[in-house]
């Protein structure tokens, strides 16, 4: 057992992997309908193929505008590294995994990618990770007192 979780066997991650891929092209399938019907409803209402072109166009445009506005909030949030990671602990260890990754960058890239799907889905080594990289929220600096004003 690995952080107190069963083995998982390769056809297993493969599958659920699949399943993944499968509900991704689903997901956008599905929107497309969505636009679609969108569309066809402010044609009927409309009755001006162009009109209920621009209003479906500016509907995605407000719905890309308010994701990125989401993605900016979400960037602006600093994390904070463990800090055995900050006092430089592990360098040489770093060190190896950039000469390994520079040697074979798609094998490291394919191993990052299937290693961060496995973390995602299992909510348990999530958790066993971060307990112990000692990852939690970041830690806020309390605020400096206020200065008194200076007097001229």
């Amino acid at each position: 057992m690995l952080f107190g979780l069963q083995r998982a066997s390769f056809a297993r991650l493969g599958l659920a992997l699949a399943l993944f891929a499968l509900a991704l092209v689903l997901v956008v399938a599905a929107f497309v309908q969505l636009i679609d019907a969108l569309y066809l409803a402010l044609l009927m209402l409309t009755a001006l193929p162009a009109l209920a072109s621009l209003i479906t166009g500016l509907v995605l445009l407000a719905l890309a505008w308010l994701l990125v506005i989401m993605g900016r909030l979400y960037l602006r949030r600093r994390l904070t590294l463990p800090q055995a990671a900050a006092a430089g602990a592990g360098a040489e260890l770093t060190a190896q995994l950039v000469t390994l990754i520079r040697r074979n960058p798609r094998q490291a890239a394919l191993i990052a990618t299937i290693a961060g799907f496995v973390v995602g889905t299992l909510p348990d080594l999530r958790r066993a990770i971060s307990e112990v990289l000692d990852v939690g929220k970041p830690k806020r600096r309390p605020r400096p007192p206020p200065q008194p004003p200076s007097e001229p």
